[in-house]
């Protein structure tokens, strides 16, 4: 009996020995950008970036991103229902559009006024593309959307679908309502 809690007293030592040296290994790695977890012969590094990345931004699982016209914004929109809109230059969040229909795809128009989100409910999103917010709502799809594109002449919006439809927008229509 009293070897087996001489036992258990020296296993909860051990224990707790590994649990503070991992706790000081994640404290003095604190101010790199790395923390970096070390136990017995494996190391985890969890906030490293990799060679060659600038930054890591983004909130839940992320379906897609798409840069602004003049390459100074990243828009993402994802599962967590939301749209953010990033500044590519400092890495900091600008605004985010939270509750919207859940983004499959976005673009942005041709001028960089508007972006467009396709949702997996089969809607099309309009949004102011500094404010995020919310324009108006398009609906005609029965399935995800999973394609967005402009002619040339940028008068049409077409939107294709995992329905197997492709639908053609009339863009100074549809660009006008607000709803």
């Amino acid at each position: 009996m009293r070897t087996s809690r001489l036992f258990l007293i020296i296993l909860f030592i051990m224990v707790a020995i590994l649990i503070l040296t991992v706790f000081v290994r994640i404290l003095t790695n604190r101010d790199t950008s790395e923390v970096t977890i070390h136990t017995s012969n494996t190391e985890f590094s969890r906030w490293e970036l990799p060679e060659g990345a600038k930054a890591r931004l983004g909130k839940g699982k992320i379906n897609d991103i798409k840069f602004s016209p003049n390459g100074r914004i990243l828009a993402s929109g994802g599962d967590n229902r939301s749209i953010n809109l990033w500044d590519v230059t400092t890495g900091k969040q600008l605004t985010e559009n939270p509750n919207v229909e859940t983004p499959n795809v976005l673009k942005y128009t041709p001028d960089g006024k508007k972006l467009i989100s396709g949702t997996y409910s089969g809607k099309i999103q309009l949004f102011d593309a500094h404010s995020c917010r919310l324009y108006s709502t398009h609906i005609g799809h029965t399935s995800w959307v999973n394609a967005l594109a402009f002619t040339d002449d940028g008068k049409t919006l077409i939107s294709a679908s995992m329905d197997g439809t492709m639908l053609l927008w009339d863009w100074e229509k549809i660009s006008h309502v607000r709803n």
